[in-house]
């Protein structure tokens, strides 16, 4: 009987280890890569917000994973969104608010989205219209 016990208790460590093991035989994969050492400026991982293009890969980049957070960081504080009605031959405008609430509603409306530039070119200066 004390020989069935110990069985028993020996059979219940191996099966402890044999968990354990298989636990941790993930973390040991040997074709695992390293860890990458070098250290990116999380600013730069978007694109940078100073350049044209780096403003269009972080636009490209909040459509693309349907982020409003990021979309709003791109939109100044006192921005105004203007476009021409051709039918009313008027032009239309909204503001900040307006528009990161429209592009939320966008975002959580639609399944995936994608935005591929073809080209993109300065804008002609003119003069800043006030409100």
């Amino acid at each position: 009987m004390l020989h069935e016990a110990t069985g028993a208790s020996s059979f219940s460590v191996e099966l402890f280890w044999g968990i354990v093991l298989l636990l941790l035989a993930p973390a040991c994969y040997h074709f695992t890569p390293g860890v990458d050492e070098v250290t990116t400026d999380h600013k730069e991982l978007l694109g940078s917000s100073e350049t044209v293009r780096g403003f269009f890969d972080r636009f490209q980049a909040a459509y693309q994973q349907r982020d409003s957070t990021l979309y709003g960081q791109l939109l100044a504080p006192r921005f105004w969104f203007t476009y021409h009605d051709f039918v009313a031959n008027a032009d239309r405008s909204w503001t900040r608010d307006v528009d990161a609430n429209t592009t939320y509603r966008l975002f959580k409306a639609s399944r995936s989205t994608k935005l591929q530039w073809m080209q993109y070119l300065p804008a002609p200066a003119r003069s800043r219209r006030t409100r």
